[in-house]
């Protein structure tokens, strides 16, 4: 199994995004996944195979049900296998980690898509995105050469 580590703000979306999205039951989300993102993100999955897990912040938001509606909604066609547990003072890489070590023994390849680099131990695993932009093509470039070593 191959997954990628999936953080929303800056990642999916920009600093300079302000596209909001209502659902009912799970109440507004601001600065949502935009287009100019969303074609990256699927081209890693359709050239991998990847699975998604979200590593994000938003997923203290909602349930997985709830992320996996709104990425659908904004076009995403990846599946979402989980999100990585909140272990409160730490790197988000220790969180990886942790989801590695418990729900994720099956991955063979991982990518973090964060514009964060608080990823710990995880480096070479980490393809850093500017926040001002998002997600981009050159992104999607570096990841699948990281999912497919």
């Amino acid at each position: 199994m191959k997954a990628i580590f999936l953080d929303i703000d800056g990642v999916m979306n920009s600093t300079k995004s302000s596209h909001r999205l209502y659902l009912q039951g799970y109440g507004y989300f601001n600065g949502i996944p935009v287009p100019e993102t969303v074609g990256p993100l699927n081209k890693i999955i359709a050239m991998t195979g990847a699975q998604i897990v979200i590593s994000s912040s938003w997923r203290k938001k909602t349930n997985i049900f709830g992320l996996e509606y709104l990425l659908f909604l904004t076009g995403v066609r990846g599946e979402i296998i989980g999100v990585t547990p909140t272990i409160h003072n730490v790197e988000r890489g220790v969180e990886i980690q942790e989801w590695l070590d418990t729900d994720g023994k099956d991955a063979t390849h991982f990518v973090i898509l964060d514009d964060s680099t608080d990823v710990a131990h995880l480096t070479e695993h980490h393809v850093k995105v500017d926040d001002n932009v998002g997600l981009t093509f050159a992104n999607a470039e570096k990841a699948i050469e990281i999912l497919t070593k």
